[in-house]
């Protein structure tokens, strides 16, 4: 039986792929400044700026506090390279397309290469290249920017959830205790509802 292939061990042949990529760019949510700015409603509690959620994720180690200002984008780049056909792999008994290993990626144990990616020129592996890049960069897109969409939703979520203060009183005459999101503490107070009046007071000075 005599089987024919597109390549014959020997051949120098030219692969063609969409090769992923990926860059920063300016955050969408911030426009780089790394900080929200939330706003009470009706203006009564003034702003303040928190992290911005999106690109949190990317921050600046040296600044903690706020997001980079950036997030990453996929992206995918026309790549042609020159190969040497190495061994051929094929199965008469499934529809498998033919697959071959070439020597500059492997031979034995190195990649199998789909027949559908390699061709005889450049021009010809150039081409396919960038039809791979049009057919998978908008659905890689598509998925940066709904996880970008999803850190924005849950962070808003939790940003509008009613904020409750706790209070507790520690042993001592005066050690009545306010807190509220487990950051902001008075501590010393006689009774409780002094405790509240000055955690209200703390939480007014930094607006």
């Amino acid at each position: 039986m005599i089987i024919d292939t597109k390549f014959n061990v020997g051949d120098k042949v030219f692969l063609g792929r969409a090769e992923w990529t990926t860059e920063m760019v300016e955050c969408p949510s911030c426009k780089g400044s790394g900080y929200w700015n939330v706003v009470g409603h009706g203006g009564e509690f003034g702003t303040w700026q928190v992290s911005c959620q999106v690109c949190k994720d990317y921050q600046n180690w040296s600044d903690t506090a706020r997001g980079r200002g950036q997030v990453k984008r996929s992206g995918r780049s026309a790549v042609v390279t020159l190969l040497t056909v190495g061994s051929i792999q094929l199965d008469t008994n499934r529809e498998e397309e033919t697959r071959y290993m070439c020597v500059e990626t492997g031979v034995g144990t190195g990649t199998c290469w789909s027949e559908k990616d390699l061709f005889h020129t450049r021009e010809e592996a150039q081409a396919h290249a960038e039809a791979e890049v049009l057919l998978h960069l908008p659905e890689a897109v598509r998925k940066d920017l709904e996880q970008e969409a999803r850190k924005a939703t849950s962070e808003m979520h939790h940003c509008t959830r009613p904020k409750r203060i706790r209070t507790f009183k520690r042993e001592g005459p005066m050690n009545w205790c306010a807190m509220i999101q487990d950051v902001t503490e008075v501590t010393g107070y006689s009774t409780e509802k002094k405790a509240i009046q000055a955690l209200a007071e703390r939480l007014a000075e930094k607006l």
